[in-house]
């Protein structure tokens, strides 16, 4: 067996076996040696380890002696006394245990009163409103309404809004420097069963009526108006008689509902300006607009989604000029009103010099006449009258015409009365179709007219005749109106009005037209007398731009399926 050495100044303790089980009494002695040593010396660990040669388990001397003692008689060998306590240790942060059960739930503290004072709102609530105890800022305490004696227009001073998060039923708001803000789908309306109130001239819902010049700005709400047929045009969205300034921004919807009123009046104004932006329609069944006496007046009204008519859609009248912007992402539709008689989608009517500038635009306008039987004028789409200055554009990728009773169709796509050869009238056309159904015409030829003061351009336009018999108006008529083409247009008509006689471009007693672009129609001119106006060539020496008779380059037959 190897050796065991237990150093501790001079003294030093052997065992030579061969192994524990060959000679247990003489292990058994050296151990009672080793007690007797222990009692009589001050033992320390060793720190150094066992010899290579020792085969007895364990790496220290107590370790060793530990291991003995289950051979012997489980008698502890070194029973040493107990070490002072080490210094504390570092370890880490053991796991977080379990949360415990919570406790009961605290009492409810006092309701606080919910204040929006930062922005200066004034909610108006009239489900939960009370003018009488309203608090500014308080969604708590609401007012009931915007207007009357103690509504929040009454106290709302400038830069205020009011805010309005239920339905109101008023109408004759607006005062100067405020903003409203409606809350999603939240509606203000008044229907056509209520009265004027008592010291207004009209139902509008917004007005500066008895106000002034005043501005303010609208943003959201659903604005509807509705006006039975009362023939004096007294309902509506917002009019206007001051020079003042309304926008609505953001609206959900505007209309004028049942069959009498505007989106817009102004009238006897000086640069007055309204603006309407409406995420989806704006509908009117009656007209979007009327100008009455009224210069400088600025008109947008632009809709993401369809823009309805059923009268007139723009009209101006009387001493006055104004700009107008009419735009739709979607469409812009006439249908026709089941009681007027009067027609004419841009009427203007004014009795001075004054220009006008109107643009209409959307990817398709559609006229679809549903009353013919009760049309006594031939308004027409464009319908100037005696001493209109204007400048219309009309703007889109498809204009169409049509009518429920193509037996009785009165309207044509021009009616321009011309009596005053001070003022002009210019049409540009920027659509790339034009479809003038059946039994409509290009121009009226019931009123008067002065051809140097009418001009009329089709830029990059395909116009299509559908009309299968002889229209004395369904044709290009220069002897009336002077007419431009530029870029590359095409002029087709039904094979079966050709073969009836109708032609293409010409009037009774000759024609003219600019031809600034290449025409190509598969019909006819009337004859001879035709000229082209720019380069002053006449038809019996060749017009090089001009081509007619041309089947090869149009079929007629890929605009069967148009109505």
């Amino acid at each position: 067996m190897g050796k065991i050495k237990l150093l501790k100044g001079n003294n030093s303790i052997s065992i030579d076996r061969i192994t524990i089980n060959e000679n247990f009494e003489h292990i058994h002695e050296d151990v009672d040696t080793i007690k007797s040593t222990i009692s009589n010396k001050n033992v320390e660990t060793v720190s150094g380890k066992v010899g290579n040669e020792s085969t007895v388990p364990g790496t220290t001397i107590t370790q060793a002696l530990e291991s003995l003692k289950d051979s012997v008689d489980n008698t502890v060998l070194v029973p040493g006394a107990t070490g002072a306590v080490g210094a504390t240790g570092v370890g880490a942060t053991g796991t977080q245990g379990a949360t415990g059960i919570s406790g009961a739930t605290g009492a409810q503290g006092a309701t606080g009163t919910i204040l929006d004072t930062a922005t200066k709102f004034l909610i108006v609530d009239p489900i939960n409103g009370n003018n009488a105890t309203a608090v500014r800022g308080s969604y708590i305490k609401p007012f009931a309404s915007v207007g009357g004696t103690n509504g929040a227009e009454s106290i709302g001073a400038s830069g205020d809004v009011i805010k309005i998060i239920s339905d109101i039923e008023e109408c004759g708001l607006g005062k100067n420097d405020l903003v409203y803000v409606f809350d999603k789908g939240v509606k203000i309306y008044w229907p056509y069963t209520n009265a004027t109130p008592t010291g207004l001239s009209s139902g509008h819902l917004w007005t500066d009526s008895g106000k002034g010049n005043i501005k303010f700005t609208v943003y959201g709400g659903i604005h509807e108006s509705s006006g039975y047929w009362y023939g004096n045009f007294d309902r509506g969205v917002i009019r206007l008689n001051n020079t003042s300034d309304v926008r609505i921004y953001d609206a959900d919807r505007v209309s004028v509902e049942k069959d009498d009123g505007d989106i817009v009046q102004v009238n006897g104004a000086t640069g007055a300006n309204v603006e309407i932006y409406s995420n989806g329609e704006i509908y009117s069944e009656y007209r979007l607009f009327q100008i009455v006496n009224s210069s400088k007046t600025n008109i947008v009204l632009k809709a993401a989604g369809r823009i309805t008519y059923k009268e007139r859609g723009l009209q101006q009248e009387g001493n006055g000029s104004s700009k107008a912007l009419v735009h739709s992402d979607s469409e812009i539709y006439f249908e026709g009103h089941y009681i007027s008689t009067l027609r004419g989608d841009l009427y203007t009517n004014n009795t001075n010099n004054e220009r006008s500038h109107w643009t209409v635009q959307a990817p398709r306008i559609l006229r679809y006449e549903l009353y013919p039987q009760n049309v006594t004028n031939d308004g027409g789409f464009i319908f100037t009258w005696s001493n209109a200055d204007m400048i219309i554009n009309i703007n889109a990728d498809v204009y169409q015409m049509k009518t429920v009773d193509t037996s009785i169709v009165k309207t044509n796509l021009l009616a321009i009365n011309r009596t005053n050869s001070g003022a002009d009238i210019h049409i540009n056309f920027n659509v790339s179709r034009i479809i003038i159904g059946k039994g409509h015409g290009m121009e009226s030829t019931i009123y008067s007219y002065n051809r140097d003061n009418g001009y009329v351009q089709f830029n990059d336009a395909e116009i299509v005749f559908l009309t299968d018999v002889v229209n004395p108006d369904n044709c290009i008529n220069g002897a009336r109106t002077k007419y431009a083409f530029s870029g590359n247009c095409k002029i087709v008509l039904n094979p079966a009005a050709i073969t009836a006689g109708q032609k293409a471009i010409g009037g009774v007693t000759g024609d003219s037209a600019y031809i600034l672009g290449n025409v190509i129609t598969n019909g006819d001119i009337f004859d001879n007398t035709f000229f082209d106006i720019l380069t002053g060539n006449s038809y019996a020496t060749g017009i090089p731009n001009l081509y007619i008779n041309n089947t090869t380059l149009i079929d007629f037959n890929k605009y069967n399926g148009l109505i």
